[in-house]
């Protein structure tokens, strides 16, 4: 229901629509809200010759001094979408549920390589607080952040 003119809730067409011009705004607002695909991720990695095999910490800093401005918004765009989803993992874990907060991070994962420090420093800590010690130093390894590298200098 859309209200007409008048201010009443009936069903309403606009006959001064013009399809062309909703159609170039719609192509336009998807474009900006358009960010990179962990395909293309990989692919920036291998244009600038990074190895997946380096820390997450490394890779993004590496990202970060190599690639354009343009490709920086795209991995930004995905990076905040990774983000909201570690927020709601450290509240599952505040809570002590350990299970959707692992759930959370292994999805961001899977949403591309750029920021994957935040997220495995975070399964660290899932994994230390499960007992699964050596699966916590691996996901702190992975990490590589001043932090993870202090909680595993700490796990011994």
């Amino acid at each position: 229901m859309l209200l007409t003119p008048s201010g009443s809730a009936e069903p309403y067409i606009c006959r001064d629509f013009n399809i062309l011009q909703v159609s170039a705004t719609l192509i336009f607002c998807a474009a900006q809200l358009s960010f990179m695909t962990p395909r293309q991720e990989r692919e920036l990695l291998k244009k600038y010759g990074i190895s997946e095999e380096l820390s997450a910490e490394e890779v993004t800093q590496l990202l970060k001094k190599r690639a354009t401005q343009e490709e920086l918004e795209g991995l930004k765009k995905r990076y905040s979408r990774k983000m909201g989803y570690c927020a709601q993992a450290e509240q599952a874990l505040r809570e002590g549920n350990l299970r959707r907060a692992e759930e959370l991070l292994e999805y961001a994962l899977g949403l591309g390589i750029y920021g994957n420090e935040v997220v495995y420093n975070l399964l660290g800590d899932v994994y230390s607080r499960r007992g699964m010690l050596e699966k916590a130093r691996e996901c702190y390894r992975r990490s590589g952040s001043i932090e993870s590298l202090k909680k595993l200098k700490n796990l011994g």
